[in-house]
């Protein structure tokens, strides 16, 4: 049995869990401080809202399955329609374990999501399940929404102070040219972070000293602002007024394996190492499609990213969590 899904990215959650309750005429089946859902029967919806995304509007759509088969089906049709999936099996996310695959919309319009629930967590995770980072709740905090279990409606604006009193996080994405995937990654994690918990920078170690132009109108269809986009040298964020760096991430071989500058802050490294668009020889829409799978790709380790509680883990443990992002 499949029911369709829509997530929704909102800015004011509080107001948006009152409208919504209106229009469907039933409370939150779950409702958290940065997401709320409604599981409809008439019709068969699982409609979702949150603040993960600073751009409001169609997060994600997708079909929600009750079992593998379903899940391997959908995941076959897309194959057949020549998308390209990124699997992700046993997702922690939205307070749910789930096995998905991602696709994106060809136009593009959003992307498109398959998923099967394996483990529900209705209440307050010891290790948080999230969809966007966030600081631990309080005893007080958390205790209320045990308490309450999940029809309260969370305040926003007590989520947003949390949010805006977070640390902030700088993160470098190396290639060698620093044209295509580092821009890319740059662009996308900017446009990702939540109240500007993230700050995303690019640079490569011999620059190109333009950025691919497919590289541009592959953001710009997506809606993702390309101002301040630049081909630069690393050489920038090693000066003493440089930023101070908390993640530095290679995304090409060739500048993993280089001898890099030192890095203000000490950061933590990984290596998100991915084939390169811009080599891609042939017709303009094989390599539109390069472009696009590579923009997928990183979507999705920058989502999974951004997911981390940084804030909890220890330095060793976040250290391979984000190196272990750039294995799966």
């Amino acid at each position: 049995m499949k029911r369709f899904h829509v997530h929704v990215s909102v800015q004011d959650l509080g107001a948006s869990v009152r409208f919504y309750s209106k229009l469907f005429g039933a409370e939150p089946t779950v409702a958290k401080t940065d997401y709320a859902k409604w599981m409809l029967e008439d019709p068969r919806v699982n409609f979702a809202i949150s603040q993960r995304d600073r751009k409001p509007g169609i997060n994600h759509l997708g079909f929600q399955v009750d079992s593998a088969s379903e899940l391997a089906t959908l995941r076959e049709q897309a194959e057949r329609a020549d998308m390209a999936a990124v699997d992700e099996p046993g997702a922690a996310c939205c307070y749910a374990r789930s096995d998905k695959h991602w696709i994106e919309d060809p136009q593009p319009f959003t992307r498109l999501l398959t998923f099967r629930f394996s483990v529900i967590r209705p209440q307050w995770p010891r290790r948080r399940l999230q969809c966007a980072v966030r600081p631990r709740p309080s005893p007080k905090q958390r205790n209320a929404v045990d308490d309450a279990s999940v029809h309260r409606r969370p305040s926003s604006s007590v989520f947003m102070s949390q949010i805006m009193s977070a640390p902030r996080y700088n993160i470098l994405f190396l290639c060698t040219g620093n044209s295509a995937r580092s821009i890319l990654a740059e662009a996308i994690a900017n446009h990702l972070a939540v109240g500007n918990r993230f700050a995303a920078y690019s640079a490569g170690s011999q620059p190109r000293g333009a950025v691919n132009p497919a590289a541009l109108e592959l953001l710009e269809r997506k809606g993702i602002s390309t101002a301040g986009l630049r081909s630069k040298s690393w050489d920038e964020f090693a000066a003493a007024d440089a930023p101070r760096l908390d993640f530095v991430i290679t995304v090409c071989d060739q500048a993993a394996g280089e001898q890099c500058p030192y890095w203000p802050g000490q950061p933590m490294t990984a290596h998100w190492g991915m084939p390169d668009p811009a080599a891609v020889q042939g017709t303009p829409d094989e390599v539109r499609k390069a472009f696009a799978d590579t923009f997928t790709a990183l979507r999705r380790r920058i989502d999974l990213l951004a997911n981390l509680p940084i804030d909890t883990l220890d330095r060793m443990a976040l250290q391979e969590r984000i190196k272990g992002i750039g294995r799966e």
